[in-house]
């Protein structure tokens, strides 16, 4: 089915001033003691495993400084307000394939049209979408990728009037019958099935107590308890929740990557994973649904999640995340098959675990691998876009056999978030100081790769990590743009 003809288918230590109140106080001091916990956490869990090693009698006195920062801090009523932040925080992380995102200023694809790349043409569409998939639990870069194929004016309509009134009763006609219909254009069945499989949560988030799939006058619209097919909310929250269906069955918590967002466009498209993708034409294209998609989903999340590089110039990722794509893998990470490739994959070998989940679920599964000259600087890199502050660890000694050098752990916080991140294959302590001479920020160079006989550095990191050795949590850098 052709979606120019619309016939769709299934488818942030600084103190503030003591001019704040006793809430924001105590909102802050809790905020430090999480930051706390979780560089207590860290060191501690360093020293219980092979890759980190650190005296027991450190840990003991990061702890009790930890401890008595926080008692200080609370009792005399000031803040440890934006830890690791500064005064500049970044603010809470957004993005294509995070479900926090602000997707107002990212352009999305469709192949054929005059402008290829646009964005929406009202932005309050854009926190429509954004909202509704933060509720889901999918990337809302998704969903608006497939509302620019499925409905390219409605996508770029400046007037209000048109999301104010919640209704969108285009449908595509066959043989005098509605095929699929409203902004997603979703089949009938498939809006009914959609809430009929998720109806418990369509309650509890949504409100939603029955399906309607017919479309009513405008003047005689069913209430808001129903879901309607020709609500444009109503049709945004079904595409949502039918992405997170098909993601489900594809790979499970598997990775965003293409192989997995092409097979999800191909569900919505033709009803099944393994089908048609090429539009107008099925066996000819020239346009691809999947690739529309993805490429959306990417750019939104280069311009909304950019983390910089720790390497200038000439970066090149080498080996990428789990089952990442081809472009980032090459010799020992790469392989025909999506879980052939990156860290952890079958031709990686090393930490492949036998399935998608339990090796995406290894801290080392979600790591690239940058190639520099020994001596080349390594920076700390930018969250969000944003310069941040960082708060050194710890630093560890890896093996030869494990690619040798030193590791080094870092912690910034941006908005409520924490970020972790780990830096391999570096040279020897100690690190260079910070440039203002007290705390690290965005920018600073901290070290310099280590001669070792693949002069490199590793990295990893983490967005509220759930475990230092994996977890939800654990980032693919590339999908931050880091590196790219």
């Amino acid at each position: 089915m052709d979606p120019n003809q619309r016939q769709r288918k299934r488818g942030a230590v600084d103190r503030i001033n003591s001019a704040v109140n006793t809430a924001k106080n105590l909102r802050n001091a809790v905020r430090l003691a999480r930051t706390a916990a979780t560089v207590g956490r860290t060191a501690a869990t360093a020293a219980a495993t092979s890759e980190i090693w650190i005296p027991a009698v450190i840990i003991g006195v990061i702890v009790l400084i930890i401890i008595f920062t926080v008692i200080i801090l609370m009792g005399s009523g000031g803040s440890a307000g934006n830890l690791g932040a500064g005064q500049n925080g970044g603010p809470t992380p957004g993005g294509g394939g995070d479900t926090s995102a602000d997707i107002s200023t990212c352009s999305f694809y469709r192949g054929g049209s005059a402008s290829v790349m646009v964005t929406f043409g009202n932005p309050q569409m854009a926190t429509l979408v954004s909202e509704i998939s933060n509720k889901v639990g999918v990337p809302p870069a998704v969903v608006a990728g497939i509302m620019r194929v499925e409905s390219e004016e409605a996508f770029t309509r400046t007037d209000p009037s048109y999301l104010a009134g919640d209704y969108d009763d285009n449908c595509s006609i066959v043989g005098g019958v509605p095929v699929a219909c409203g902004i997603m254009q979703i089949v009938p069945s498939t809006f009914t099935g959609v809430f009929n499989n998720n109806a418990a949560e369509m309650n509890s988030l949504f409100g939603k107590t029955q399906a309607r799939a017919v479309i009513d006058p405008k003047g005689s619209v069913y209430p808001i308890s129903y879901f309607r097919i020709y609500s444009i909310r109503d049709s945004i929250i079904a595409t949502a929740f039918l992405i997170k269906n098909n993601k489900r069955d594809i790979n499970g918590d598997g990775p965003w990557d293409q192989a997995t967002i092409s097979k999800i466009a191909a569900a919505y498209y033709s009803g099944d994973p393994n089908g048609c993708t090429k539009y107008p034409s099925c066996s000819t294209g020239p346009n691809d649904y999947g690739e529309d998609v993805w490429n959306s989903y990417v750019n939104c999340q280069v311009t909304s999640l950019a983390s910089s590089c720790p390497i200038k110039n000439n970066q090149q990722i080498t080996c990428g995340s789990f089952m990442s794509d081809p472009q980032f893998n090459q010799s020992a990470c790469s392989g025909p098959n999506p879980i052939d490739r990156g860290h952890c994959g079958q031709t990686y070998g090393s930490c492949f675990k036998g399935t998608v989940e339990a090796t995406n679920d290894q801290r080392r599964a979600h790591s690239i691998d940058v190639p520099a000259a020994p001596g080349t600087p390594v920076y700390l890199p930018t969250i969000n876009n944003q310069t941040v502050s960082w708060n050194y660890v710890t630093n560890y000694f890896v093996l030869s056999s494990e690619g040798g050098g030193y590791g080094y752990v870092f912690i910034a916080t941006a908005g409520s978030d924490i970020w972790e991140l780990r830096l391999l294959h570096l040279s020897p302590p100690p690190l260079i100081p910070p440039s203002d001479g007290t705390t690290y920020k965005s920018g600073d160079v901290v070290t310099t790769i280590a001669a070792t006989s693949y002069p490199h550095v590793h990295i990893n990191i983490g967005k509220n990590p759930e475990r230092e050795d994996g977890g939800a949590g654990w980032l693919n850098p590339e999908d931050l743009g880091m590196c790219r």
